[in-house]
């Protein structure tokens, strides 16, 4: 499931976004040594990005926040992964631009 929102002010923009996925899974392996699994997993990211002018300056920034919950026959594991991007555009002239990007993608 999923869902955003988004305003609009000029030539400005603010959009919020999220998304909630859940999952559950048994597996019967019934080979040499017969086993049950049992997988749950719950994901919700969640972001917030902009448009934003200034004139010649144009700023792009946005932030992510993925979590991931995995539970494996009782066994649990949380991951939290926050990611940014900003991206900035200054134009000089009408063919000459500056442009600058810092983001962070942890793996």
């Amino acid at each position: 499931m999923s869902a955003s929102i988004s305003k609009r002010i000029g030539c400005n923009s603010l959009t919020a976004s999220g998304y909630v996925e859940y999952s559950s899974n048994n597996i019967d392996y019934l080979g040499t040594t017969p086993a049950v699994s049992e997988i749950k997993e719950f994901i919700a990211n969640g972001m917030v990005e902009a448009s934003l002018s200034f004139g010649k300056l144009h700023l792009m920034p946005s932030f992510v926040l993925k979590t991931n919950n995995i539970e494996v026959n009782g066994y649990k594991n949380t991951s939290v992964v926050p990611n940014y991007n900003v991206n900035a555009i200054y134009s000089i002239s009408p063919k000459r631009q500056l442009q600058f990007v810092s983001c962070i993608y942890p793996m």
